[in-house]
């Protein structure tokens, strides 16, 4: 099994943060990725991944729920060639940040409208280590991505 996570802190309220990756407009986000097909779930997309510059991902998405620590969003990708990926993106109040298993929160004020965003992928059968790695930089920068966003949003008010 392969698992890929990457965590980061987002200058915006956790609802906000929710509703913006709940959204189509959430895959913008992710680096390299065109839409091809589709708005909402399933998304068909073409994304360099494995060496192949257009390779096809079917993206199928869950309605986003609420737990009592954070707005859940799953879906997942079907990479042509490679194995499927269950995913989960975690939005969560900075107050909550130890539900991540992370020390993330040290030095955010609480009322400061801090968030944290986790992004998860799984598979049953595992990724080469290369493509593993490839997908965590991608994550990383899909999570910079969000929260540069979020950055220039609060800015703006």
């Amino acid at each position: 099994m392969s698992t890929v996570t990457a965590t980061r802190i987002v200058p915006a309220d956790p609802a906000s943060t929710a509703l913006l990756l709940a959204g189509p407009a959430a895959l913008d986000f992710w680096p390299g990725v065109i839409r091809v097909q589709g708005v909402t779930s399933p998304v068909q997309v073409h994304a360099s991944l494995a060496g192949d510059e257009a390779r096809r991902i079917i993206i199928r998405s869950q309605p986003p729920r609420r737990t009592p620590t954070a707005y859940v969003t799953e879906f997942s990708a079907d990479p042509d060639g490679l194995p499927t990926a269950t995913c989960r993106l975690r939005v969560t109040r900075q107050g909550w940040l130890s539900d991540l298993g992370s020390d993330l929160a040290a030095g955010f004020d609480p009322a400061a409208g801090v968030t944290a965003v986790r992004f998860e992928l799984h598979t049953d059968i595992d990724y080469d280590a290369l493509l593993e790695q490839e997908i965590a930089a991608a994550a990383e920068r899909f999570l910079d991505n969000i929260a540069a966003f979020a950055e220039s949003r609060a800015g703006a008010a």
